[in-house]
């Protein structure tokens, strides 16, 4: 068996993975996302993974980009069994085809719209090798930064897709190629601010969408391990956005996300703009 953990850049990839390496799958070092071709050098890296040629597929989540079919599928040929590897890539029916061509199953994490935003906003700032950071904080502000990773825009040669465009590509996933997705607020438990009850269900989940076999106590261990190991969590809690996110920002996040919102969970409706 073969995983892809898949999310939304800040969305919860880390977390995602350790659970699947919890559940004694090997982390394997390759990663699918636009960093394979975009920033320093990024002709070349065209060049040498085919994205010239005449068989693409497209891969990434902020700024997707073109990949040589060929090279793509090779690597993937290599990735040894029970290996679990990390992604950052919107459905196309082109990686959907290639994935299953291998045998391997795609789990996606998602998390709240809304801190996605605000932890998109932190990354980048402290991300100087990102693409699009110089372009990123020649912005004139912190709100401006916010609201350019929520309505997406143009940034230097690259476009920023907006939040709920992006969102839109991971619901893809399981409509489309019946991926499973998981909630990041359901997999941190109470020791994230969540809820155990919710975590132990995420996890069962995982389970069986895998054909893992856990007796119930060893599920339970794993729960008790899965969070609070790693640091790339800005702050590792759920609901942070209601402290940073001004009340245009937040009109935004509904104008672009606010369907995805109430489809995910993460809303009833749409009066939490005004409750917010």
């Amino acid at each position: 068996m073969k995983v892809m953990a898949n999310s939304i850049p800040k969305g919860g990839t880390h977390l995602l993975l350790r659970l699947i390496e919890l559940l004694n799958l090997k982390p394997h070092p390759f990663w699918i996302g636009a960093d394979l071709i975009r920033g320093r050098g990024e002709f070349f890296r065209k060049w040498r993974k085919g994205s010239f040629s005449n068989q693409v597929v497209e891969i990434g989540s902020e700024v997707p980009v073109d990949i040589g079919t060929q090279w793509l599928q090779k690597k993937l040929k290599k990735i040894p069994e029970n290996c679990v590897f990390g992604a950052h890539c919107q459905y196309t029916p082109e990686l959907s085809a290639l994935l299953e061509a291998e045998y391997i199953k795609t789990i996606c994490i998602v998390r709240d719209p809304r801190s996605i935003a605000v932890s998109h906003l932190d990354y980048v700032k402290r991300s100087p090798g990102h693409f699009f950071h110089k372009h990123y904080m020649s912005l004139a502000n912190d709100n401006a930064r916010l609201s350019m990773s929520i309505s997406g825009g143009q940034l230097g040669r690259y476009k920023l897709e907006s939040l709920g465009y992006r969102y839109e590509q991971y619901v893809d996933w399981a409509k489309k190629a019946g991926a499973l997705i998981v909630r990041f607020e359901d997999l941190v438990g109470s020791k994230g601010g969540g809820n155990d009850e919710q975590q132990r269900k995420a996890i069962a989940d995982v389970i069986s969408y895998l054909s893992i076999n856990l007796t119930e106590p060893e599920q339970n261990a794993v729960a008790e391990k899965l969070f609070g190991d790693t640091s790339t969590f800005r702050k590792g809690q759920i609901d942070s956005w209601k402290d940073e996110l001004n009340e245009q920002q937040k009109v935004d996040v509904q104008r672009t996300a606010g369907k995805i919102l109430i489809e995910l969970g993460y809303e009833l409706d749409d009066n939490w703009v005004t409750m917010a």
